[in-house]
């Protein structure tokens, strides 16, 4: 069965299988920490646009009336 040809995800997941036996887990961990941290920076960024956009929104709305 190994001689048949994978597709191009199950490709991807056995190189992310051989890299992550490969490396140090305190690598690993790092890695996590960091992906973890940008997962919020990006939170933080986009609830602070969502707010800038609403008051443009109700400042505008207050300058037409």
């Amino acid at each position: 069965m190994d001689d048949q040809p994978q597709g191009v995800v199950a490709q991807g997941i056995d190189l992310l299988g051989k890299l992550g036996g490969s490396l140090p887990p305190v690598f690993l961990m790092l890695l996590l920490i960091n992906m973890l941290f940008l997962g919020l920076v990006l939170w933080f960024i986009d609830d602070q646009i969502q707010q800038r956009t609403e008051l443009v929104e109700k400042v505008i709305e207050h300058c037409l009336k």
